[in-house]
């Protein structure tokens, strides 16, 4: 069987683009400030979880701060099933001191 070269172009295009993204994914670890954007959006992202749901922060578009809340809350609720966290508050206030997951050993 063979694909057509429309196809084949896309496939090619599609192949580059994971790699150049895939690539880029370790810029900067372990050292968080590399971004410092990223840690101040998922700071946002654990403050939702307090239950002020107004990010107070619109330089971004917020729809990005409020996936990262549900997938935290689905990540206390992991570790706080296995013992790591108390309390939702407890999860969210340990952040800014632990900010990799209890699991993860940075090299």
């Amino acid at each position: 069987m063979r694909i057509p070269r429309s196809r084949l172009g896309l496939w090619a295009l599609l192949a580059l683009a994971a790699a150049v993204r895939f690539y880029g994914l370790r810029f900067g670890m372990p050292h968080v400030e590399a971004r410092p954007d990223e840690v101040v959006i998922a700071g946002i992202g654990k403050e939702l979880l307090r239950g002020d749901l107004n990010p107070h922060f619109f330089r971004y578009p917020t729809l990005f701060m409020y996936v990262l809340a549900v997938i935290d809350y689905g990540y206390y609720l992991y570790g706080r099933g296995v013992g790591w966290f108390t309390s939702l508050d407890h999860f969210v206030s340990t952040w800014p001191v632990y900010w990799a997951p209890p699991a993860v050993k940075v090299i």
